[in-house]
């Protein structure tokens, strides 16, 4: 038997008409991007933390009527693992409500993780309100990419890395579909992609998602050689998470403009249930500094319907609905999201090098794809020296 033919346990689906159809892709030639039209620069700021994200519950002696739990540093896999680590702080908060009549609760910061968090404990029964310094669409997650990949993100604990990614992949894939941003799509990539191939090391391949594929010749571009192909997710995140609002506006979940600047702010909030999902926000807020700002920009083109795949790994390129992202930058200890037009014009020229349509350019040295970062997107799962260091000063 191929391997290719193998059936994989996503809901009973099956590697082989998906790889039928990947292998329909391959052999013919795919339409090159354009990277035409006025650029629309982005920037965030994504909340990677040592060793591992945090997700658990703090006992506070001063504070014995508070239960909190702690739910951020998810580095650059916000999105991709946002079901998952929900789920998680879903389980813990439904715990404590069996054993209390308080039926409020708290969640701090309304990106990704801070929605889909809320969006479960509702399932629960409980009233729920979001405190945010920003709305969703000026969060960090709001200027994702949207490609499924646990990147730039460390979790010593490899038993839990496991669950929150086939969770978080396993909903993502029931929820595919044009409500919600999301789609299975081909993604290629000019080297190996180290993220997608941790997940495929952790699982097996053909268990979430298939066994990369090596491509004789990239059947795009001009002249760009061989490469590599995984099937992967992309989600919109313009859809996805204004999908998330719409349902918890269905809810009657009230979103409350709040900024604190200690605990003792937050634990002067009515509820006595407190989801700390502040991402970046806790380095200062919980004085945890082993939260490193890793800035990210990207450069948004007008969307072209004709482009049905990913490019990564030599720059990116994930054609959505609403753009063309090209991308992007790595820049640690830089906390600032003002987006710099120069910088998202090199990603575009650097990219339609990589693509052949004009001359390469000497590539920025903060490059997400720059040699001397390419062992930064790996996830870090069950320990090891973290890939950045502590600030020893953040910039603004």
């Amino acid at each position: 038997m191929r391997r290719r033919d193998v059936v994989f346990g996503i809901g009973g689906l099956s590697a082989a008409p998906m790889f039928q159809r990947v292998q329909q892709l391959t052999e013919k030639q795919l339409n090159t991007p354009t990277f035409q039209g006025p650029i629309t620069c982005v920037a965030g700021v994504r909340p990677y933390r040592r060793h591992s994200f945090r997700l658990e519950r703090e006992h506070v002696p001063s504070r014995p009527n508070k239960f909190l739990v702690h739910n951020y540093g998810h580095g650059g896999a916000g999105i991709s693992l946002s079901w998952g680590v929900a789920t998680k702080v879903r389980d813990l908060v439904k715990a404590h409500v069996q054993t209390i009549s308080a039926r409020d609760v708290a969640v701090l910061g309304s990106g990704v993780i801070g929605m889909t968090t809320a969006r479960l404990l509702v399932d629960l029964g409980l009233r729920v309100t979001i405190y945010a310094r920003d709305p969703w669409e000026k969060t960090t997650s709001a200027v994702a990419g949207g490609q499924w990949a646990p990147s730039k993100v460390d979790c010593a604990d490899v038993q839990l890395a496991k669950d929150v990614m086939k969770i978080s992949y396993q909903r993502f894939v029931a929820d595919m579909g044009s409500r919600y941003g999301i789609s299975k799509v081909p993604n290629y990539t000019k080297l190996p992609q180290k993220d997608l191939d941790t997940v495929i090391d952790l699982f097996g391949p053909d268990t979430l998602i298939p066994a990369r594929e090596t491509v004789q010749r990239l059947p795009f571009g001009h002249n760009m050689g061989s490469g590599f192909l995984y099937e992967t997710l992309l989600i919109e995140p313009p859809i996805f998470l204004k999908q998330l609002r719409a349902e918890l506006d269905a809810n009657q979940v009230a979103v409350k403009h709040a900024v604190f600047s200690t605990p003792q702010d937050v634990f002067e909030l009515p509820e006595n249930i407190v989801v700390n999902c502040t991402g970046f926000g806790a380095r200062e807020l919980w004085d945890d500094k082993d939260v490193v700002p890793v800035k990210g920009q990207l450069a948004m083109l007008p969307p072209q319907p004709n482009l049905n795949y990913l490019f990564s790994r030599s720059g990116h390129m994930f054609p959505r609905k609403d753009a063309v992202v090209i991308g992007g930058t790595e820049e640690p200890c830089i906390e600032n999201n003002t987006a710099v037009p120069a910088v998202c014009q090199d990603l575009v020229d650097d990219i339609k090098g990589v693509f052949g349509v004009s001359p390469m350019i000497e590539r920025l040295p903060f490059h997400i794809d720059h040699p001397s970062k390419v062992d930064e997107v790996t996830p870090l799962i069950g320990g090891g020296p973290p890939h950045f260091n502590r600030c020893t000063q953040v910039q603004h």
